[in-house]
């Protein structure tokens, strides 16, 4: 097969994978990491071969290069010295992927300050696909019961598993690349639709109500005015201002005519409600995030040179959570996120890994203002646009924001100095090693997925020695999530106490930070009439997963009567209490949607157990109770009534 037909497939797995990863939820879900993981190990295996029989090519800047290897190889020792190490190896597989395609783009390029084939399709496809995520998100929005524009980033198997804030920063992404194809468009006509493109965008990114997203975006318009302001004087003004208008206009419309279209199926959130940090979710999304900067910040110092592990901070976190259901994967901020995971060596690499691409970058535009044909300034509007929302706003786990993303980031390195040094070819051999090693960790673990997938769909419908059978053959799956508690679950139902209890012990060794372990580990001591050792199992999921489930706290109130003199169970009487509080208060604010969901029920069982245990408050926290099952029931009736979609 010649060099061209070679291309050709690279350039074909990449556009499929952008297509993809666009339209189904914006690649959050693990297939989307694995795809990414393929494309990219196939695209750079091909580029070395075609480099190694034609030769040439571009060079990536040395200190680029260094940064971001340096980067990806701390993130590996942080998995291997990482305290959940069940969870992380999909961030491993996607930073060493995006990695390998930032480099993939730059040795593409064909000379300095110009697109490549490659890069000029791929943005093209980029506007498309964007313009079309936004008529299926127009259509998601006026016809069912998200209050918020979510474009394709929704799940349909989920009713809360939309993300607004996700979609708002893919539009920040795009469209600066709207509005740079759409100054390529011929005069007449062909150009005013294509302002009127970037006005629905621009609209579809306000309908996300997502204060974070029109911020960043009023920053990207003042960063590109600076920039573009000379090239625009030697245009006509008249021009200009018809094609601002053209959008303003556009976009004003689609806002408040897809508001108007809403109104006739489901409630419109009010403009000032979000203003004034009064809607649904109130003051909460600043405080929490607070907390959340915090928290991290702390755990960060505890362990500050390799992290606790990839992903792991929606393990750690509960450690030092301060209310109910305040828990998030991340902590809402890039370099926080990657500080605590993966320590502060890691953090300051990725910074200085941006600034190492965005500087030059940005000196570059500036030098250049008047060169009217530039994608230069647009490509760094967009790159700062979401560099700024991640820095309240963590969205880069989904694919369709971070591949793209990454792209852009190559399209602006090739104008930095690159030429060959006497390293690049052992660079080049580093690639292919990284992409060798990629590749044959996603296929290992990939079989483990299917296999150990197949067990929970058996599981679920019912067919237990099915699921038993598939989650034996899993057994050496190293990214194996919940997969052991799965199988300790089916084992205690068959009274196989001996084989549950080895599984949740490998459990916790490898993941002694998620306390639904612990507690499946005490049931079964608790089973076996071994009470101090659940005792200990109890106190361990009580201490890292109060907050989040009132289970926990039955479980420990009911280990510390069993097992105590009294004075335990005194000693924790005031804690008690105010959990009975905040998870009351929680239910009557329907706290992300706690009021919905099973904990309910948990409450109601904690508030009987407290009552008894501790007479004095019984009155207190029957009270409560009975005002939480009240409330709990309304806002159910209510949410059931109103979740009827048109679509599904």
């Amino acid at each position: 097969m010649n060099s061209k037909a070679l291309e050709t497939i690279s350039h074909f797995l990449l556009f499929a994978l952008l297509v993809f990863v666009i339209f189904w939820r914006g690649g959050k879900g693990i297939e989307a990491t694995w795809l990414l993981t393929g494309a990219a190990g196939v695209a750079v295996l091909i580029q070395a071969w075609i480099r190694r029989k034609d030769g040439g090519g571009a060079e990536v800047p040395a200190f680029v290069w260094t940064a971001g290897v340096a980067f990806f190889l701390w993130t590996v020792l942080s998995y291997v010295f990482s305290r959940t190490q069940n969870y992380g190896l999909d961030e491993v597989l996607r930073d060493g992927s995006l990695l390998l395609l930032l480099f993939w783009i730059v040795r593409w390029q064909k000379k300095e300050g110009s697109l490549s084939p490659f890069l000029d399709r791929f943005f093209r496809l980029l506007v498309w696909f964007t313009a079309a995520a936004s008529i299926v998100g127009l259509a998601v929005y006026v016809l069912q019961p998200v209050n918020r524009f979510v474009g394709t980033f929704f799940y349909v198997g989920a009713v809360t598993d939309y993300w607004p804030n996700a979609w708002a920063e893919f539009v920040l992404l795009t469209w600066p690349v709207i509005l740079w194809w759409a100054l390529r468009g011929r005069a007449g006509k062909n150009r005013a639709l294509r302002f009127l493109l970037l006005g629905f965008v621009i609209g579809c990114l306000f309908l996300s109500y997502s204060r974070g997203g029109v911020i960043a975006f009023a920053g990207q318009v003042v960063l590109l005015a600076l920039v573009r302001l000379p090239a625009v004087r030697g245009m006509r003004w008249r021009t200009a201002l018809g094609d601002a208008a053209l959008v303003a206009v556009m976009a004003i419309g689609v806002f408040f005519g897809a508001n108007a279209l809403r109104g006739q199926f489901h409630d419109v959130e009010s403009i000032g409600r979000k203003v004034t940090f009064t809607a649904a979710e109130g003051a909460s999304s600043l405080t929490e995030r607070t907390a959340f900067y915090r928290q991290a910040w702390e755990l960060s110092l505890r362990h500050p040179f390799v992290g606790w592990g990839p992903y792991s901070f929606r393990f750690v976190q509960t450690r030092l959570q301060e209310d109910v259901t305040v828990t998030s994967d991340h902590p809402h901020n890039v370099f926080l996120k990657v500080a605590v995971e993966r320590g502060w060596p890691a953090a300051l690499l990725l910074a200085l890994l941006a600034a190492a691409i965005l500087l030059p970058a940005a000196r570059r535009s500036f030098a250049e203002r008047t060169a009217e044909g530039s994608v230069t300034p647009f490509l760094l509007t967009a790159a700062a646009g979401v560099l700024a929302h991640n820095l309240i706003d963590f969205n880069l786990q989904f694919v369709a924001i971070a591949y793209p993303g990454v792209v852009l980031l190559g399209a602006l390195l090739p104008a930095s100095a690159r030429t060959a040094s006497r390293g690049s070819t052992a660079r080049r051999r580093m690639e292919i090693a990284l992409a060798v090693f990629l590749l044959l960790a996603a296929f290992v673990e990939g079989v483990f997925l299917v296999t150990s997938s197949l067990g929970r769909h058996a599981e679920v419908a019912g067919r237990t020695d099915a699921a038993v059978s598939w989650y034996a053959r899993s057994q050496r799956q190293f990214f194996d999530r919940d997969l052991r508690l799965s199988q300790a679950h089916i084992l205690l139902e068959r009274q196989n106490f001996t084989g549950a209890e080895q599984a949740m012990l490998t459990y916790v060794r490898r993941n002694p930070e998620d306390a639904r372990g612990w507690k499946l580990l005490g049931e079964i001591h608790t089973t076996l009439f071994r009470y101090p050792e659940a005792r200990r199992d109890y106190e361990q999921a009580f201490v890292l997963n109060r907050y989040n489930d009132p289970g926990a706290a039955v479980d420990y109130l009911m280990a510390l009567a069993r097992t105590g003199d009294g004075t335990d169970v005194e000693a924790a009487r005031e804690e008690t209490v105010h959990l009975v509080r905040a998870y009351a208060d929680a239910i009557i604010r329907n706290t992300h949607f706690i009021a919905i969901s099973p904990r309910v029920k948990d409450v109601a069982e904690l508030v009987r157990i407290a009552s008894i245990l501790y007479p004095q408050h019984k009155e207190e926290l029957e009270r409560l109770g009975g005002q939480g099952l009240i409330q709990a029931e309304r806002t159910r009736e209510r949410f059931e009534n109103s979740q009827a979609g048109y679509l599904w």
